[in-house]
């Protein structure tokens, strides 16, 4: 019994110990660094990545064990993994966290931001203290010291609230949805077929998936080496479309 408990827990546990890795990359890529943004991608490419990582151990797991994970278990990691993702993403973090001080830091006497709507922007919501706003937008503070930590922590939980309460709408939205869309409609759902193929085996063993990926590996890295090192030649690319054929 509690064998099989922990054998049904591993992939969530999985997933929430690789979240934190995920979001740090997230983060420092889309908002800290601003260079490469997965989730301005329909399938994030992050995910993707750590998803072929956790085949090709799974697939070595595999020859000295029977407890490697299946096919169902990977794709709870994924949808884990894509989730945390789409949280802390560019549309979402980068938007919502400035919004908490922005109308209270950059309202001046000639805007007039402090009479024409403050007084309509719930307080319990944003941060108003011009001096803890004033280390987080110029800097030299911490978000640890007690009075940051005082003035950010109560809308930092209410938007929490208010966040994971919409994707759980969501969630239970699709749970309603689901018969329609899978028995009636039958629809494809597209975006989630390359990572149900990665997940089993065949996917690995498919020659044309490997030259595929060779090719693109090839190209995506000596545009990076040319940028980073310019003597490098760049590959010359040329974009077409490939809507009509399908």
């Amino acid at each position: 019994m509690t064998k099989n408990i922990c054998h049904r827990l591993r992939a969530p546990i999985l997933g929430a110990m690789l979240i934190p890795i995920n979001c740090y990359w997230v983060v420092k890529s889309e908002i800290v660094i601003a260079s490469i943004h997965a989730t301005v991608l329909s399938i994030f490419f992050n995910v993707i990545f750590t998803l072929f990582i956790i085949t090709i151990l799974n697939n070595l797991v595999s020859k000295f064990s029977h407890n490697s994970l299946s096919s169902g278990e990977m794709l709870i990691i994924y949808v884990m993994l894509s989730v945390s993702t789409g949280l802390f993403g560019i549309d979402l973090m980068t938007l919502l966290v400035p919004m908490m001080g922005h109308s209270t830091w950059f309202a001046t006497p000639e805007n007039e931001w402090k009479e024409l709507f403050s007084p309509y922007i719930p307080k319990d919501l944003v941060v108003t203290d011009m001096k803890v706003l004033k280390g987080y937008y110029e800097g030299e503070s911490s978000f640890w010291r007690v009075e940051n930590f005082m003035a950010w922590i109560k809308p930092i939980c209410l938007w929490s609230i208010f966040i994971i309460s919409l994707f759980m709408t969501t969630l239970f939205i699709n749970v309603i949805l689901r018969k329609g869309w899978v028995e009636h409609e039958k629809l494809s759902y597209p975006i989630i077929q390359l990572p149900m193929e990665m997940s089993s085996g065949k996917f690995y063993q498919n020659k044309a998936m490997w030259i595929g990926f060779g090719l693109a590996f090839l190209i995506d890295l000596l545009a990076g080496l040319h940028e980073l090192f310019p003597v490098v030649p760049a590959p010359r690319v040329k974009w077409y479309n490939l809507a009509p054929f399908f």
